[in-house]
């Protein structure tokens, strides 16, 4: 299947180049840089991505722009390219932000956030996902709320401080249940499960692992 999609993509990129349509090639490209990105063939998924991203700057789309410069973090994020990644969030945040998309905004903050805690940075890692989650709230968007407790509880843990990372836990977990996400409540569950064992509360390990 990811040959066939593949495929197709490269198909309605050429057919989209022979009739000049900018727009449809531009979105040809970013469809053939999530697929190389889903399929961890990191480089493939910049180069499709940058040249999505050329064509949204000469049709002055400026929020195919913002959108293509989170994918592009996204990619040199997952390849460990820390600087690369900060620069595309960063750029698409600002794009976010001139552009009134709250949204937008909220995600590229979640990003950074578990950017910076894999680079090692906690205290930005803190503050871009706060920022995420309180503007996920704003927005009544669930799923990026848990999305932003998620990686708080992450981050939680790693500042050594397991009581707020239970409680970041414990609300993602109930965030997941409203959406009905089975696979992001037993993730979080498995998480909080771990934690607990690690700070020897075996009772409740054994309360929340029925429930995995």
């Amino acid at each position: 299947r990811w040959d066939e999609g593949e495929m197709v993509y490269c198909e309605a990129q050429l057919r989209f180049h022979d009739v000049g349509d900018f727009y449809g090639e531009s979105q040809a490209w970013s469809n053939l840089g999530s697929l190389h990105l889903q399929r961890d063939r990191w480089t493939d998924a910049i180069a499709c991505y940058k040249k999505a991203l050329d064509f949204a700057r000469t049709l002055t789309d400026r929020v195919g722009e913002s959108r293509l410069e989170c994918n592009l973090g996204s990619a040199f994020h997952q390849m460990g390219d820390w600087v690369s990644a900060r620069g595309s969030y960063e750029r698409a945040l600002a794009l976010s932000r001139e552009l009134g998309d709250r949204l937008g905004e909220a995600q590229t903050q979640n990003n950074l956030g578990l950017l910076y805690y894999h680079a090692g940075d906690l205290s930005s890692a803190v503050e871009f996902s706060e920022k995420a989650l309180t503007t996920f709230r704003v927005l009544s968007d669930l799923y990026g709320e848990g999305q932003a407790l998620s990686n708080l509880a992450v981050i939680a843990e790693a500042h050594d401080d397991p009581l707020r990372a239970v409680t970041f836990y414990q609300q993602s977990i109930q965030i997941c249940r409203e959406l009905g996400d089975r696979q992001g409540e037993a993730t979080a569950l498995m998480n909080l499960c771990f934690l607990l064992f690690r700070q020897q509360r075996y009772d409740e390990v054994g309360i929340y692992a029925e429930h995995a």
